[in-house]
């Protein structure tokens, strides 16, 4: 029987799903799934790893815009192949959503709330009827603590740790001032970061160059790079300090 039409022959098709079925090693084995960073109703409630038994299909001629949202690692199969597989992706076509997954093919993983959940999000997200989370207005006041500055100790400061009681955000949000004497340590940063000035001054260290900072003056510090700030002058060193989480928060 030759393969249905909108399958391989209707590029159309492809570009919409996201790509083709290429294969799929037999049987329905374990492997170990990896959830991607980014928030999505498909895959909030998914651990960050777990183990699952199911077909595991690959593809080929994935479309540009795939993102996938999960993938999954052959290797724990079995399989010799070290590339992460896209197993489960959303994005839109147009006017429209198409949210993919591979999970599913077993009878039994319609009992596994995962799979439910995970599939359930997706349709969500596809119909528009997932709504973000409610939002969180915080009191600055209670989120106050005196303490060292972070790498290195250097001196002390007060800090508002803002944004550490909101459940799956994003980013972090903080302000902190450092008093006379005080610093962050220098430090290497695995994201981009922002230091607002809100009052007095200080000297910003970025990969060895230094620059003198105050009221009114925005930092924007590069991911890689070898970064610290340290207070300046007769006044506290007043800073509102943001940066993007690898993940969300749990």
């Amino acid at each position: 029987m030759p393969p249905p039409i909108s399958h391989y022959h209707w590029p159309w098709y492809a570009r919409m799903i996201g790509g083709r079925f290429a294969q799929h090693p037999p049987g329905t084995p374990a492997a170990e799934v990896t959830r991607a960073p980014r928030r999505h109703p498909a895959t909030d409630t998914l651990p960050d790893r777990f183990r699952i038994a199911d077909e595991w299909y690959g593809f080929r001629d994935l479309s540009g815009d795939v993102d996938p949202l999960l993938t999954f690692d052959p290797r724990s199969t079995g399989a010799t192949d070290v590339n992460p597989k896209p197993l489960a992706w959303a994005h839109r076509v147009g006017a429209g959503r198409v949210f993919y997954t591979g999970l599913g093919h077993r009878r039994e993983s319609w009992s596994d709330a995962r799979v439910v959940a995970h599939v359930g999000g997706g349709l969500d997200w596809a119909a528009g009827r997932a709504k973000a989370p409610a939002m969180v207005v915080i009191d600055d006041a209670a989120t106050r603590v005196r303490e060292a500055p972070p790498h290195g100790a250097i001196g002390m400061s007060t800090a508002w740790r803002i944004t550490d009681r909101v459940p799956g955000r994003t980013m972090e949000f903080r302000r902190r001032t450092l008093d006379r004497g005080a610093a962050i340590g220098v430090h290497r940063i695995d994201h981009d970061e922002v230091y607002h000035v809100v009052s007095g001054e200080g000297d910003v260290t970025s990969d060895g160059t230094i620059r003198r900072v105050a009221a009114g003056t925005t930092v924007y510090l590069h991911a890689g790079a070898e970064v610290g700030i340290a207070q300046r002058g007769t006044k506290p060193l007043a800073l509102t300090i943001s940066y993007p989480l690898a993940r969300p928060a749990r």
